[in-house]
């Protein structure tokens, strides 16, 4: 795991709901591949978003899609 992939993994661990944790686990993993072979993308965040967000407590909703906005603006550069 690169770096930044351990911080948004940490980052998303600590907000998921419990019990959630090997689902959110399964589809950070996924992401995190597509990373590394450089098929990460825009679109496939966009599809992947509906799949994390309820894995997410719903308290930290507003900050998961916050840094989610961050990194998908940083990703379309």
């Amino acid at each position: 795991m690169k770096p930044q992939q351990k911080i948004f993994h940490d980052f998303a661990m600590q907000r998921v709901k419990p019990g959630k944790e090997k689902e959110l686990e399964a589809v950070l993993n996924d992401s995190f591949k597509k990373q590394d072979e450089g098929t990460f993308n825009p679109a496939y965040m966009i599809g992947i978003l509906p799949k994390m967000l309820p894995l997410i407590r719903p308290e930290c909703m507003d900050e998961f899609k916050q840094a989610a906005a961050k990194m998908l603006d940083k990703i379309k550069k």
